[in-house]
């Protein structure tokens, strides 16, 4: 017959878990707050990338021409 073995955790690794786990949900947060404004800065560097090829297109004469 097969021994089943179980974990004995002190009172300090219990803590440890219990901080660990409480702790989860606030670096998920903080990580979601980083990725939204990281979002926020590459949505700004595309802009800027396309105001300069159209700038670009316009100096050289191959964008949209107005009359």
């Amino acid at each position: 017959m097969a021994e089943t073995r179980i974990a004995i955790l002190d009172d300090a690794q219990i803590r440890a878990r219990e901080d660990q786990a409480r702790d989860c949900p606030l670096e998920a947060e903080a990580k979601g707050i980083a990725a939204q404004e990281q979002i926020a800065v590459l949505q700004e560097q595309l802009l800027q990338s396309r105001l300069q090829v159209g700038q670009s297109k316009l100096d050289t004469g191959r964008g949209p021409r107005y009359l």
